[in-house]
This record gives structure tokens, sequence and C-alpha cells, in this order.
């Protein structure tokens, strides 16, 4: 008799209160800010203008700012955004989003201002634009990738990235 009686009791008491939880409308919290760890893409403000998509970016004026990266810079990743606003007018208020070479888990696009061939290994022009590492002219360039297909001035091309190193071109 008792155990029909706590069989029978117990549901009616622990079903409401379930129910009661199971409706309870649960809290979310949302931050967008740029601080932390990420994966794969930064935002940092532009120091100037950006006026391509993926283009070469470095580190900025500070660590809340990106700049356009030439030949003798270390580049960081590629502008997945430029400053071009609805109107033509560049808005440098807005972040812009960075596709870190050093994390990324996948193939990237780059803009050229020169011919290509797939294979090739790739470092910054003076524009921001990707090129052929040269093979002569002496100095120091960084190579952030490899060529995956080729492409000829004012194409984007799929390159496979690596953390930019250091590389001497020959005399």
């Amino acid at each position: 008799m008792l155990t029909v009686l706590i069989a029978t009791a117990l549901p009616a008491l622990v079903l409401p209160w379930l129910g009661k939880r199971a409706q309870k409308p649960q809290e979310r919290l949302f931050t967008n800010i740029a601080e932390g760890v990420h994966e794969e893409f930064i935002s940092r403000l532009p120091d100037t203008a950006i006026p391509a998509y993926f283009l070469l970016a470095k580190v900025g004026s500070d660590n809340e700012h990106a700049a356009i990266a030439s030949h003798t810079d270390i580049p960081v990743g590629i502008f997945r955004d430029t400053t071009l606003a609805v109107g033509g007018a560049d808005d440098l208020t807005l972040p812009v989003a960075i596709a870190l070479f050093g994390a990324a888990e996948e193939t990237r696009k780059v803009a050229i201002n020169s011919t290509v061939n797939e294979g090739d290994f790739l470092v910054a022009d003076d524009n921001g634009y990707a090129k052929t590492l040269p093979t002569s002219g002496g100095g120091t360039a960084y190579v952030f990738g490899r060529a995956l297909m080729a492409g000829a001035a004012g194409d984007v091309i799929e390159f496979d990235p690596t953390l930019p190193r250091p590389t001497a071109i020959p005399t």
C-alpha cells in the first residue's frame, strides 16, 4: 500500500517542478570585443585606407590598429575587409577583419599585382599585394606562403599560408 501511495504521489509532486524548471528562460550574455583568444581572425582599426579585399596586413600604430604591409614589413595576415563605405568614402572608424597566417587551418586568398605561377613562394610588394619571391636584387623578403594557382596582375589567387619567414634575396 505504501509503495502504491509513493508511486502515485511522487510524480504529482515532482513533475510540476520539472516543468517549471524546463520553461525557465536562460540568460545569455554576449560580448563583441577584441580581447582574449582568437581563432584564425582578429579585428583591428585601419591606420590608413584599405582600397581592396585580400591585401596583406601588418601590425599597425598600436595594438588596436593594422596597416597595409610593404616589402620590408612582416605581414601578419590578409585583410578580409576594405574601408570603402557605401558612397565611396573611406571609413577608418570601423574594425576590419584580418585572417592570420599563423592560425590558418585552411588555404587563403590574396590579391596579386604581377604574374604569379603555381608553386611560387609569395612575398609582399610595396602596396600590400602579393608577388613572387624575387630571384635577384638583394635584401630580405618575408615569405608567407606558396601559390596554389597561377594569376596575373589584378587577380585574387589561392595560396597555402605559413608563418612569415625572412628569406635572403640573391644579388
